[in-house]
């Protein structure tokens, strides 16, 4: 009886033995810890902003309609070269607050490329006239502007839906425009531009679809901008 007891303990003690083995070869021993699945402390955000110069977004400026104070402006600018258009308030911030979101600028006039004001062709004083008043400037910045023989008429304008396709293709895309005249809106939509996202000033407050600037005050409107995201880094 002795020695059968002796066998039965010994077989018994084995048992427990190969069970202890089992378990520490399957990960199920009260010492082991389960493997890390998280995001590690040094790994990277896959939320990381492209470069400006992979992702090129823009925002599109009517020079006269939304930049300026009033459309007469230019046109006794034209009249008298001494004549310096006033600037609508809040415009020159306006387009450094787009900058500052990773956004490029286009500045768009209807008037023909060859048109003189004074000594200078249209953009030429269109450009100086920006960069006295302080608005953005610089290798993301440009001015668009119709051919020289364009005529200055509600047909120009089909000439700024092509330039956003052209734009497009070159991979550019305008996300936003400003102006103040119902030409102009449908120009910018039908070049691609949500209707929604077509601000819009003065006479063309609120027409074809787009989103009126209450009281035309682009000073209270910078804060629409800079509630933006930005799009690069």
């Amino acid at each position: 009886m002795g020695a059968t007891n002796n066998g039965a303990g010994r077989t018994a003690l084995i048992a427990i033995l190969i069970a202890i083995a089992a378990g520490c070869g399957n990960g199920s021993s009260a010492g082991d810890t389960a493997p890390d699945t998280g995001a590690g402390p040094d790994e990277t955000s896959s939320t990381a902003l492209p470069s400006c110069g992979e992702e090129r977004r823009a925002v599109a400026f009517e020079i006269v309609g939304a930049l300026m104070a009033a459309d007469q402006d230019f046109y006794d600018w034209l009249a008298d070269p001494s004549a310096t258009p006033q600037v609508r308030p809040g415009a020159p911030e306006l387009t450094h607050a787009y900058v500052d979101k990773g956004y490029e600028i286009v500045y768009v006039t209807l008037a023909p490329s060859s048109l003189p004001i004074g000594d200078l062709v249209v953009t030429d004083a269109l450009r100086q006239w920006l960069d006295a008043n302080g608005f953005a400037g610089g290798d993301r910045t440009r001015i668009f502007a119709p051919a020289p023989d364009d005529r200055i008429d509600e047909s120009a304008a089909l000439g700024i839906s092509d330039e956003f396709v052209r734009e497009r293709s070159e991979g550019v895309t305008v996300d936003y425009a400003y102006g103040n005249s119902e030409d102009k809106i449908l120009a910018f939509q039908t070049g691609g531009v949500a209707p929604e996202h077509v601000h819009s000033l003065d006479e063309g407050a609120g027409s074809s679809g787009s989103t009126a600037i209450p009281g035309d005050d682009l000073v209270a409107h910078r804060a629409t901008v800079d509630a933006l995201p930005k799009v690069c880094e």
